[in-house]
């Protein structure tokens, strides 16, 4: 046994198997029997016993089994211990998945809803979101449940605030593809531009007030006011032509590709109605 194997099997006997902790146990066995290199035990069941009894190389190739079955028996209750003592590695795991399966059912539900309602607020930190978002996605793929690329990015892009509303914007326009990991990447970067320009902002407040006089006594109205904010947005980087400063649906480049491509359509269309009346003028003359 190798010095990094013992010090992980440390996780396990450290932590037992007593019921209510059966999904980190889970995760810890998982983690040791991959280091053990022999992860395949739990994965299925060991081989048959030949009918003229075990030889020389089925005990070879059942000694993994042995093994696996050890770590697992010790790093769990007595009690646990004597309901499993007599089940190979695959069925110890299946039977505990049967005790524990409302355990389980439960922390996916509670994952799900944190996944869904993991809202970043104004001015939070988008590596620790970010690291949230990743963490829940990666513990539905534990649960069996893997969230498609494209969902998971929409379900980014949903929890981030208002001041993101450019980005998302200008991101769907540019109908990029990319991975959870990535678009967290691309966020942390325009945090980087709405914090760097978050100063921008200004705010106008306009007060007005009224005096009226009403049979001989001085009235003073109702002081009135309005607060307009008129504040400039954080621009990112555009994905039309790579610069900084704008989105791309303000691009002086993509915009005059518009027009142009648009001018070439109606240009086409009028050479066709000029070339169908000459044709029609011929007929007629003809007539």
């Amino acid at each position: 046994m190798s010095g990094t194997n013992f010090n992980l099997r440390t996780l396990l006997e450290q932590h037992k198997l007593t019921g209510t902790n059966f999904l980190d146990w889970e995760r810890n066995l998982q983690i040791v029997l991959k280091a053990e290199k022999i992860v395949f035990t739990i994965e299925g069941p060991p081989p048959q016993v030949p009918e003229e009894g075990p030889s020389d190389r089925f005990k070879k190739q059942y000694e993994p089994f042995n093994q696996a079955q050890c770590i697992m028996l010790g790093s769990m209750s007595s009690e646990l211990q004597e309901q499993c003592r007599n089940l190979n590695p695959f069925e110890m795991l299946e039977y505990l998945k049967v005790c524990f399966g409302a355990q389980v059912r439960q922390e996916r539900y509670d994952v799900t809803k944190d996944l869904y309602s993991c809202k970043l607020a104004e001015k939070g930190s988008m590596v620790a979101h970010g690291v949230k978002m990743l963490g829940l996605l990666r513990r539905l793929a534990d649960f069996g449940i893997p969230v498609p690329d494209q969902l998971a990015v929409d379900l980014i892009l949903q929890s981030l605030p208002e001041s993101y509303s450019g980005f998302i914007v200008n991101y769907n326009m540019s109908e990029m593809t990319d991975s959870p990991a990535s678009l967290i990447s691309k966020l942390k970067t325009t945090e980087k531009e709405i914090m760097k320009n978050k100063g921008s902002s200004s705010s106008v407040l306009l007060v007005s007030s009224r005096k009226a006089k009403a049979k001989g006594k001085k009235r003073v109205s109702k002081t009135l006011k309005e607060k307009m904010v008129v504040s400039t947005k954080p621009k990112g980087i555009c994905f039309h032509c790579g610069k900084d400063g704008h989105w791309k649906r303000n691009c002086s480049e993509y915009l005059k590709s518009v027009k142009e491509a648009k001018v070439a359509s109606s240009s086409g269309m009028f050479k066709s109605v000029q070339i169908m009346s000459i044709r029609y003028l011929i007929c007629i003359s003809y007539l």
